[in-house]
């Protein structure tokens, strides 16, 4: 392919010179890139020595991880609901003690103000 004055990408069919589509050169670059990458996999694993058995080993250990994974995430978000739950009724007791403590209180030492704002529910 070229690329003409106004950076259109083209391509020769047939003799005819006509340009890419917008998708297409996407299209291209990412089909080379993902060559390159499985191109880049195959070198490094050859170097390391894995022969498919052995990747097929490491896909099911990196499954497993994963698994564990998930399991330990679902385990701190239960937690984390508890303590919230825990925190809220905490919360909710302190709120009850304060009432209690509130409808406790000897209002007849009280000023006239305070008794009007703290008289009878």
């Amino acid at each position: 392919g070229t690329i003409n004055s106004d950076d259109t990408p083209m391509h020769k069919v047939g003799g005819i010179i006509r340009s890419i589509g917008r998708k297409a050169p996407k299209r291209k670059a990412k089909a080379v890139a993902e060559d390159l990458m499985v191109e880049v996999m195959t070198k490094e694993l050859f170097i390391l020595g894995i022969t498919k058995v052995q990747d097929n080993e490491i896909s099911a250990r990196y499954v497993i991880a994963q698994k564990t994974k998930a399991q330990a995430t679902t385990q701190t978000i239960q937690l984390r609901d508890r303590y919230q739950s825990f925190k809220k009724r905490e919360q909710h007791l302190k709120e009850m003690k304060y009432e209690d403590w509130i409808l406790g209180m000897n209002i007849s030492e009280m000023g006239a103000e305070d008794q009007t704002g703290h008289g009878a529910i």
